[in-house]
């Protein structure tokens, strides 16, 4: 992310702008469960976005406060033209020694992830002006003008080389971390990040991503055929009834990037190489609101994206798989510090439920922007205020609800529905309060990450909590999760 973008206003109200909201948390299969646990089971990873904190000179403070708060990735940018503002000869392009390349910066910000333990996702965007066709119009973001897509193959080739755990930096003479997961671009349904969105009145950047995806994939491949692969995340909404708008609603631009009509038929020829598809479900309002256009969405609508997926997949233009989901950004701007933003209590309940609908479906990564709030300048509208901490370094009462969620999904006669994720390895017990003591009503043996679904009595039961090596999780009172409205 390059500019600002939700802070706590509708997203309709600023093509760049969106109010954030999500998070998904992925999912470990408890291997001791009562009859009643969840069928369905997986990795769950989560983790930040972070441009501020990450790249300082306290880095490392940072990587380390993440894990902290339950993080198990950092999605590192590696800006293309950042890294590249020269342009290389041709034969020297897909050499990670290159001396015109400038990737200290991402050097230090990938050693000091995997340092606090982090496993990272680097995300390779933004094309130099020399990748850039020419005429690029005003009010179009920089690096996004019909980017070309051999200079950005030969590019990647060299991060994949330079990140396969062989290559050692002739300037320090280390050998830098292998790195395993990689994105490839960021929001293309945006002009921002991918222009134009149409030309003569015909969709351009999907066709334009697709070429960029199929070419940073055999790339990477090439290198580490065993790499994870993910295309960019969507941006949630776009402009509808257009052919000339600056966002492509989001499910419109993964259906004509899948070769797929509205009927979800077989509409072109060409083939998506990727492991990966990703979305950045940010919302308005509530996590159980949904998208009001059909091509739009946000939290409760991630199974837009895969049912296209799975029609592709059927229809043979995506491969060689069915892709995985990831929510590689989401989040909330909060209050305090942020006046409109989401208040403290109201926000911690969120945060657990999204983890929670994002998980149900389907996506097992989740990156949440941002770790740190960012300073106030020039306002609070045109800034982002939904880190974890303050931006003086005190962490929020909500960053609880991230790290060790729980929610008590539904009411069924007289057992409530709880899903919750382990902060910890160990035996988590599930309480119950009662008058004015907790109550363990169930103990299950647990992993770090681990993802877990039971039930509890209902009678008398004030709020529900998990308790795993002296750790309590966020605490759920009153109704259950409200059920989505569409």
């Amino acid at each position: 992310m390059t500019v600002p973008r939700f802070t706590g206003r509708a997203w309709a109200a600023s093509p760049v702008g969106m109010l954030a909201i999500t998070l998904l948390l992925t999912v470990v299969a408890l291997g001791t469960m009562s009859s009643k646990a969840s069928a369905r089971s997986g990795a769950l990873t989560t983790g930040f976005m972070e441009n501020g904190a990450f790249g300082g000179a306290d880095r490392g403070l940072w990587f380390d406060r993440s894990v902290d708060v339950g993080a198990g990735t950092a999605r590192i940018n590696l800006a293309w033209d950042t890294v590249a503002p020269v342009a290389p000869p041709a034969s020297s392009a897909a050499d990670p020694a290159w001396p015109g390349y400038l990737f200290a910066s991402v050097d230090a910000q990938i050693q000091a992830a995997i340092v606090a333990g982090l496993r990272p996702i680097l995300n390779v965007s933004r094309a130099p002006t020399w990748a850039e066709a020419p005429g690029r119009p005003g009010g179009i973001g920089r690096g996004s003008w019909k980017p070309d897509v051999g200079a950005y193959g030969r590019f990647v080739s060299a991060v994949a080389r330079r990140y396969s755990g062989t290559f050692v930096d002739p300037v320090s003479g280390q050998k830098l971390p292998r790195i395993t997961r990689f994105q490839l671009w960021n929001e293309p349904n945006l002009d921002t990040y991918l222009a134009p969105q149409w030309e003569r009145g015909r969709p351009f950047a999907p066709g334009r991503f697709r070429e960029l995806v199929n070419a940073g994939y055999r790339s990477i491949k090439a290198v580490q055929s065993k790499a994870t692969v993910a295309a960019a995340g969507l941006a949630p909404f776009g402009d509808h009834r257009t052919t000339s708008g600056k966002r492509m609603p989001p499910i419109a631009f993964l259906r004509s990037m899948l070769c797929l009509d509205r009927e979800l038929r077989r509409s072109c020829r060409q083939r998506t190489t990727v492991d990966v598809v990703a979305h950045h479900p940010y919302a308005i309002r509530e996590p159980s609101s949904p998208a009001l256009n059909d091509d739009d969405a946000t939290v409760p609508d991630l199974g837009k994206v895969t049912r296209v997926v799975r029609a592709a997949r059927k229809a043979r233009t995506v491969g060689p798989k069915t892709p995985k989901l990831w929510v590689t950004e989401v989040s909330y701007d909060s209050s305090p510090p942020d006046p409109n933003g989401v208040p403290t209590a109201r926000l911690s309940r969120w945060i657990a439920e999204l983890l929670w609908r994002v998980w149900d479906q389907g996506a097992d990564t989740v990156i949440w922007y941002l770790l740190r709030d960012a300073a106030p300048t020039p306002s609070y509208d045109a800034t982002y205020q939904s880190g974890m901490y303050l931006l003086d370094g005190t962490r929020k009462p909500s960053a609880r609800a991230f790290r060790f969620p729980l929610v008590v999904t539904a009411r069924r006669r007289d057992r409530l529905h709880v899903w919750w994720r382990s902060p910890r390895s160990g035996r988590v017990a599930i309480q119950v309060r009662q008058g004015n003591r907790w109550r363990t009503v169930r103990r299950v043996r647990t992993r770090t990450g681990g993802v877990g679904r039971t039930t509890v009595p209902a009678a008398r039961t004030r709020s529900v909590r998990a308790v795993v090596g002296g750790e309590s999780s966020y605490a759920w009172s009153g109704s259950p999760a409200s059920k989505v409205r569409r």
